[in-house]
């Protein structure tokens, strides 16, 4: 028996013992059944479904904070923020300490937006507790997202010294990114490549670091790590250009830059302005041999555009009129030697 159709048969079941609910205990034990419910249905991700559950549940024990909790969350999921916040709000009256209640309310404002009560609700969770992870990642990336990077870093050491994740040690390089600090963005990208498996996004981001600092030769090693990890193979003859580029342009090394080029054409590689550029960067030695090279894949020849039927079509309806017109100068010619 599958659980959805456990879950199914169960409240078809409480619905027809509601009709005949009247004492308070069954109306408790009821409300806990459709509390249960709703568990069930948020497991399966039916939150409206779950929602109402929950709902019912409250209209026969309104004292069941945890199935108003779990009617907060599911409207998040189903985007009805307002309506959790009020929830939440009603909640936090009760029990103003409670961090899962702090936090979700945090989680709330921001979701509609309002940053600054988001920061305040997830600040009061780290006075309650000051190694709150998820307040403490969170802060962290309002901060980010608001351009405050030094608030944003201690937030995210801090998250550091409490739990080891390759998550935050992006963060970490984002953020000297954009602090300015290429050197140690590079550190701490090298440390992560050494403590996690490398992923085409993060050779990405090395890959721009190390060429705009100027390191070429780690630039190209980062070029070949795309290459041979990218998943997206739409991207891979992009690489191959860009590493023919560094070659040519930047490092003087026109034969096994004309290697890199091959591979980025035979992998379909076809910008017609960029391989153009790319000649006239190439010592005259080279550039015939990558003329031909090129040609064999690409036509470097200017695009001739064909015209459209619709353009044909006015040209020969200004002709028509145009011979129109000369007819009728023709006539009033006559007439006028006639006259």
């Amino acid at each position: 028996m599958s659980k959805r159709f456990w879950v199914i048969s169960t409240a078809l079941l409480l619905t027809l013992l509601t009709a005949s609910c009247k004492s308070t205990g069954t109306r408790l034990e009821l409300a806990r059944d459709y509390y249960n419910i709703g568990n069930a249905y948020s497991d399966l991700e039916e939150y409206e479904k779950a929602a109402s559950y929950y709902k019912r549940a409250l209209v026969l024990d309104p004292s069941i904070n945890q199935a108003a909790y779990n009617l907060a969350r599911t409207s998040l999921e189903t985007e009805e923020y307002d309506f959790a916040i009020k929830l939440l709000l009603d909640l936090e009256k009760q029990d103003g300490d409670n961090l899962m209640i702090l936090e979700m309310l945090g989680f709330s404002w921001y979701q509609i937006g309002d940053d600054e009560k988001a920061a305040q609700y997830y600040k009061r969770s780290l006075e309650i507790d000051p190694a709150h992870l998820r307040s403490l990642h969170n802060m962290s990336l309002l901060e980010k997202q608001n351009e405050n990077w030094g608030l944003s870093r201690q937030y995210l050491e801090r998250l550091l010294e409490l739990e080891e994740k390759k998550e935050y040690r992006i963060l970490l390089a984002e953020l000297a990114v954009a602090m300015e600090e290429l050197d140690t963005a590079i550190l701490y990208y090298e440390d992560l490549v050494v403590e996690y498996e490398g992923d085409p996004e993060t050779y990405l981001a090395m890959k721009d670091l190390y060429l705009e600092t100027e390191r070429y030769y780690k630039t190209l090693d980062m070029l070949e790590l795309l290459v041979s990890s990218e998943s997206d193979t739409e991207k891979v003859p992009g690489y191959y250009f860009e590493k023919a580029k560094l070659e040519i342009e930047i490092l003087d090394d026109p034969i096994n830059g004309q290697k890199s080029l091959k591979s980025a054409l035979e992998k379909g590689y076809s910008e017609r302005d960029a391989l153009l550029e790319l000649i006239e960067l190439v010592e005259p030695t080279f550039r015939s041999d990558v003329k031909t090279l090129i040609e064999e894949y690409v036509s470097l020849e200017e695009p001739v555009e064909e015209e459209s039927d619709e353009n044909v079509k006015e040209e020969s309806e200004t002709d028509s009129s145009s011979i129109q017109l000369d007819k009728s100068a023709a006539d009033k010619a006559i007439l006028d030697a006639g006259n």
